[in-house]
């Protein structure tokens, strides 16, 4: 289980991104947004998605996108919530939104880093007959 929340304005549902969305992919425009910020707020809490770069990977999994492929990558870019620069894929103005995504991402890294080291720690005192008992 994560404890990574990600920040939502309520007018979300009526934000013109959102209707120009649902004008080009249908009603459940919203829920297509809402996993795909929920899956990057885990998985990809700088909002970089070029990693993920599999059009398929990123619609039919993370959105659940059941129509031609490309769609709905491609609506998300027209109405700007999705940017592609260079190659580059990002949710747009993700890290201005969610900044805590990245430190928090950080944070569990090093207390995973500090629990290794300890496991460690003990294991080789264990394996040289040394026991803190």
């Amino acid at each position: 289980m994560s404890w990574a929340c990600i920040n939502l304005d309520p007018g979300l549902p009526n934000h013109p991104k959102v209707i120009q969305l649902e004008t080009a992919v249908g009603e459940a425009a919203l829920a297509y947004v809402l996993r795909l910020w929920c899956w990057a707020a885990i998985d990809c809490p700088d909002g970089a998605l070029t990693r993920f770069g599999n059009v398929n990977f990123l619609e039919r999994r993370i959105m659940r996108w059941e129509g031609e492929s490309g769609v709905l990558l491609s609506a998300m870019v027209d109405a700007e919530m999705i940017e592609v620069s260079n190659g580059a894929m990002r949710i747009r103005n993700w890290n201005s939104h969610n900044p805590h995504l990245v430190k928090y991402r950080e944070r569990q890294k090093a207390a995973a880093n500090a629990r290794w080291k300890k496991h460690r720690a003990a294991k080789t005192e264990e394996d040289n007959g040394q026991s803190k008992f």
